[in-house]
């Protein structure tokens, strides 16, 4: 088997695929965002599996669901790396938000030209 760096689901099986949504998501979810009944009626690992090694369109549904998912999660722990990076510096503080005493500037206003008249409508 050749290596696949850039293919994502190398690897990756279709029922740790399903686990892995219904874990995060569950079946209700994954019904919602797939209109297939094998995630709303009487919901298994293994039904699901049957159904979907027989419908082409619902596992590629799947495989993007799985790959939405993953993308999710991967783009929000490196956002918290980010901050527990940023915490550790030292010298910076916190943004503070403005006491509730001060007076905020109102933002510039932009007159605008009056309204034209319209013409009289034809019948």
């Amino acid at each position: 088997m050749k290596p696949q760096p850039n293919n994502p689901l190398h690897g990756v099986t279709l029922e740790t695929m399903i686990e892995y949504l219904v874990e995060r998501l569950g079946y209700t979810e994954m019904a919602r965002a797939i209109n297939v009944n094998c995630f709303k009626f009487d919901p298994s690992v293994g039904s699901s599996l049957k159904f979907l090694r027989k419908v082409p369109w619902a596992r590629v549904k799947v495989e993007e669901l799985y790959l939405g998912v993953l993308c999710d999660e991967l783009e929000q722990e490196r956002r918290h790396e980010q901050v527990a990076a940023l915490e550790q510096q030292p010298g910076l503080e916190p943004a503070q938000e403005p006491a509730k005493e001060q007076e905020l500037d109102p933002p510039p206003t932009q007159e605008l030209p009056p309204p034209q008249p319209r013409a009289p409508a034809i019948e």
